[in-house]
């Protein structure tokens, strides 16, 4: 064999052998997340931080929703309005939420499902409206099977109202609740009638919010 057919030959070798680097760096796609079991149901207690005495819930709800949904199902729980961005997140540093040109390292809640973190999730936050900052703690309390007579989600527990939309966070929501109890503070009829008459932080209605957590089909 000639010289020159010899290093066309280790030309050739060379290329191939770079030809299959390339291919190694190429990043395959994920596989999609098929859930382990059959349709569980997990008990979530969700509870509203640095709220005394507790402001809690606990849900029921199939592990096939979506974040989004979930979404939802808290803002009825807690008799919110859902005016106001949120944030799922885990120490893992996962955050799941609605993305734009200014939160894009989120992960989508829209499409993103609960059997896809929470077989592996004990505690996970949520966060609600980054002005008033609600900030909730939410337990994986535990699996079920699903019980085809029942009809999720459902509020199974829980203690206290939610607080309302846009009143200032934790502090502000007790700053206003000791405001009315205070007929001669001077702010004390524009924070009565802000909150309404029939207000009462010490009230947990479940029936009433499971007549409209009966609204979503899952």
């Amino acid at each position: 064999m000639s010289t020159f057919d010899q290093r066309q030959i280790l030309k050739m070798i060379k290329n191939l052998e770079k030809g299959f680097a390339r291919q190694s760096k190429i990043k395959k796609e994920p596989k999609e997340i098929k859930r382990p079991f059959n349709e569980t149901i997990f008990i979530l207690h969700i509870s509203l931080s640095e709220s005394e005495p507790l402001i809690w819930r606990r849900i029921a709800v199939p592990d096939t929703i979506t974040f989004e949904k979930l979404h939802n199902i808290i803002q009825v729980a807690f008799g919110w309005d859902n005016d106001h961005l949120f944030e799922f997140s885990h120490n893992t540093g996962v955050k799941i939420g609605r993305k734009d040109e200014y939160y894009d390292d989120i992960e989508p809640a829209r499409s993103k499902k609960l059997f896809e973190y929470l077989y592996s999730w004990r505690i996970f936050n949520y966060v609600y409206d980054f002005g008033d900052y609600w900030q909730l703690k939410i337990k994986v309390e535990k699996k079920l099977e699903r019980d085809n007579n029942e009809k999720y989600p459902i509020c199974l527990d829980g203690e206290m109202a939610g607080p309302p939309e846009d009143s200032g966070g934790i502090y502000g929501y007790y700053l206003k609740l000791e405001t009315i109890k205070n007929p001669n503070d001077e702010e004390f009829e524009e924070i009565n009638e802000w909150l309404g008459d029939d207000f009462d932080p010490n009230e947990f209605d479940k029936i009433f919010i499971n007549k409209r957590l009966s609204r979503f089909k899952v």
